[in-house]
Formats: C-alpha cells, structure tokens, sequence
C-alpha cells in the first residue's frame, strides 16, 4: 500500500478520460501530511525564481528542478501508482518488448502569491495533436482551489487531438477543474491548460511533474546533477533518464542508449 496515496485510483478510469478529454482529475487522492512535507518545499523562498513575463502572470514564481531538492519530491515521481499510470500512457507506440519507454521529463513548483490574470491556454508537448502520445503531466494542488478566483488550473476537453495550437476562442470552451489540497490532475501535455484568473489575495501552489518518452531531450540534465537527496537504485536511475545520453565517441558505446559512467556526475558512483 502506497505512502503516498490515500486510496487507490481507477486505472482505467484515468486512462478513458484521458482519451476522451486529455485530463483526469483524481480528488484529494495524496496523503495530506505528504502535500504538507512538499510545500514546504516548494514554499521555501530561497529556490523562488520570479517569472517576470507576461506567460506566467503576475506574481508568479517557479521553483525548478524539485527532483533533487527532497526526498518527497524523488519518492513521489517514483510511486507505484504514479508508475502505473505513466506505463499505461507510454505503451501505445512503444515497441512490444521494450523497456523502460519513458523517463521522468521534469518536476518543479509554480507559485502565485495574491492577485493575477488569467494564464494563455497553452500545450507542454510542443507538438500539437500527437499521437502516440509524448508527455504526460501530473499536477499536484499543494493548497485548496475550490472557488471562483482562486485561479484554478483550466483545461479544453479533448484539445490534445486538435491538429493546431490554441486560439483566443478556445477561452469560452475552457473548465476550470477545482481541488482541495491533494487533487492530482492527469494530463496528456498536448491538452490546452492553463491558470485561470486569480482574483482572491492568498496563496495558490501547485506541484508540476512530467514523464516523457525515453528519446525526448530533458528540459535540464537530470543525470548530471551533482547531488541527490539520496542514494538511487537503477531502476530509479532507468526513469531519470541516466542511460538516454548519447555517448561522445564511438568508443563509449554504439547502441542508442546504456551506462555511461565517464560522463554521469553523481556522489555515490553508481
């Protein structure tokens, strides 16, 4: 039994509703004392970046890379039902017998402090209408978003089968999806998402992590980074991606992707 989970989600519910509208929302689903443990985290000021430009509205502020900032934030990327959810997503379009088909893409924290506009509807997947399908988001709400004006996160069902970007009329057909503190949202990146408008003065955060397939560049070096909050096992290093570098020469290795311990940094030789 999960640490982390209060109970255990619908696995074919999730997948159905993210065929049909490209999110799932699972209701107060994370451990409360565990969502408490990774705002404390993300609420620590001393890894605040301010977002200045107008994407991320006013006020806001991101905490990035959090995959090695806790153990919390390391433990709950590596949860098994988090897993089951990321296996289920990734299988269409991978290869029969093949391993390890996705990778964890990034995790970080997106902050809004008071008041703010509504966020542009937008994709994270890059490419628009992918199938099979590229990245999976998972968004954690770390405090209550139950009301009008507490700038929840807003989506347009069944936009990741749209063969465009978003557009100013895609506003009107835009949900807002409210949670309490431990609602996890499930989303194919290609679905337009965004924040809605923020009109009340507390403090809205929300955790953001993502899987992605195994060829697809990581946002930042994941296997570079110099520490971690604790020692990894190599399954855990086959999902951040440790064995996805290519190699500098034809010496090192000739297949797609393995171990390259000359060129991974980590402080327990691995």
């Amino acid at each position: 039994m999960s640490q982390i989970f209060s109970y255990q989600p619908n696995f074919d519910q999730i997948a159905e509703e993210l065929a049909v509208h490209g999110f799932s929302c699972i209701s107060e689903v994370i451990v409360s004392e565990y969502v408490s443990n990774l705002s404390a985290v993300v609420y620590n000021q001393h890894y605040w970046y301010k977002e200045s430009d107008s994407f991320h509205g006013h006020n806001t502020f991101l905490v990035p890379n959090l995959i090695n900032k806790s153990t919390y934030c390391l433990d709950l990327a590596f949860d098994d039902n988090i897993l089951a959810i990321a296996k289920r997503f990734f299988l269409p379009g991978a290869y029969h017998d093949e391993k390890n088909v996705y990778q964890l893409h990034l995790m970080h924290g997106r902050v809004i402090e008071g008041q703010s506009p509504p966020q542009q509807l937008h994709i994270d997947s890059r490419c628009c209408g992918i199938y099979p399908p590229s990245h999976l988001h998972f968004f954690l709400y770390l405090d209550d978003c139950v009301a009008a004006g507490d700038g929840a996160t807003r989506f347009v069902p069944g936009s990741h089968r749209f063969l465009r970007y978003s557009r100013q009329e895609d506003d009107s057909k835009a949900v807002e999806v409210h949670g309490k503190k431990g609602t996890l949202i499930v989303l194919n990146s290609a679905t337009y998402h965004g924040s809605s408008q923020k009109s009340t003065i507390g403090t809205r955060g929300v955790l953001t992590f993502a899987f992605s397939r195994w060829f697809i560049r990581q946002p930042f070096s994941i296997p570079y980074f110099k520490s971690w909050p604790r020692e990894l096992t190599e399954q855990e290093r086959y999902i951040l991606g440790f064995d996805n570098y290519g190699a500098i020469d034809d010496f090192s290795r000739i297949s797609a992707r393995g171990i390259l311990p000359d060129l991974i940094a980590n402080p327990y030789n691995l």
